[in-house]
């Protein structure tokens, strides 16, 4: 709802998600599940983008990739990690 706010305007959660990746690590790890690196929006991949195109786009026009701002969530900044996948 959050990231479609305009298609629902009368609409409000409550829900804090600033602090989704902080509940979903409590939770993890109470429950002794880890969470999977690329897990949408709580895993520790879901915000680095590896691939030289995503990357590209990214630097571009972030809203190619991302859908969601990473801070909203509980996150630092995107990553762009440098791997074989990243061109030249």
């Amino acid at each position: 709802l959050r990231t479609r706010s305009e298609c629902y305007p009368d609409v409000t959660t409550g829900i804090q998600t600033r602090e989704l990746v902080r509940t979903s690590r409590l939770v993890s790890g109470a429950c002794g599940f880890p969470i999977p690196r690329n897990k949408a929006i709580v895993g520790l991949n879901a915000f680095a983008h590896s691939s030289g195109i995503h990357q590209d786009g990214i630097l571009k026009k972030r809203e190619t990739y991302e859908i969601i701002n990473p801070q909203t969530v509980g996150w630092g900044k995107t990553e762009l990690p440098l791997t074989k996948h990243s061109g030249r």
